[in-house]
């Protein structure tokens, strides 16, 4: 099994989504624009610190943490950027690969993000999936109050399909906590100082109910073919 997969594997464990593998906020976009069947969660979110550990995650979440002390904070963003935790001396994963470095803002725990979008009803029919491109280090997913998945990896963005979860024509919440005091599966920048947040994009996208799950080209430049493998899933699948 490739590293992708196995990491695939292992964020299905908590909430039992199976997960797929993403492609979110393209280039492309930028010269074709944003397609009506992708709605960008990029922007302000409601935010509230806790510490590690802190026991308010649960398996369905329908809590209401954000009445006191919250704040707004922008997403994609690492949470040290936007001003969260005090200045202070960074705490590296491992001491031996990195030395601490003085730092303007320096925050070790949980970080508790919270924002509505609005689904519309002519996605009624369709699958919808929460894409995730990067969450540091740890992440555990919500929608309207449902577990979605919990994201454990070092790298790669990832999908799930929440549709069975979103109210079409109406307003849906998307809750994240991220939480940094542990480092990645898969060691990835272990040497650095513990930052945290939603670093890169989150988008909603409907597709059909049989769709492309994986697609991948194998060239062979010497006998001038290619092999082409396509992986379609969903209802009515051939």
């Amino acid at each position: 099994m490739s590293t992708l997969l196995l990491f695939a594997a292992i964020t299905d464990i908590w909430a039992g989504l199976p997960t797929h593998p993403a492609v979110v906020n393209p280039v492309s976009y930028e010269t074709f624009g944003r397609p009506a069947e992708v709605i960008s969660l990029s922007g302000e979110w409601d935010f509230k610190t806790a510490g590690h550990g802190s026991g308010i995650r649960s398996v369905r979440f329908d809590k209401d943490i954000w009445k006191d002390g919250a704040r707004k904070i922008r997403v994609p963003a690492v949470w040290e950027a936007e001003g969260v935790g005090e200045r202070g001396m960074g705490i590296p994963y491992l001491c031996a690969d990195n030395a601490p470095k003085e730092l303007r803002h320096v925050f070790v725990g949980e970080g508790w993000y919270r924002r509505t979008v609005e689904v519309p009803a002519d996605w009624r029919g369709k699958r919808v999936w929460l894409k995730a491109g990067g969450v540091r280090s740890q992440g555990w997913f919500y929608v309207n109050d449902n577990p979605v998945a919990w994201l454990d990896t070092a790298t790669g963005a990832w999908k799930w399909d929440v549709t069975d979860f979103i109210r079409f024509g109406e307003t849906n919440k998307i809750v994240v906590m991220a939480d940094n005091a542990v480092a990645q599966r898969g060691g990835t920048d272990s040497f650095c100082n513990r930052w945290g947040g939603i670093w890169r994009d989150i988008e909603l996208e409907a597709t059909p109910q049989v769709f492309i799950d994986d697609a991948w080209v194998r060239g062979d430049f010497d006998r001038r073919v290619a092999r082409v493998e396509v992986k379609v899933e969903g209802e009515g699948e051939q």
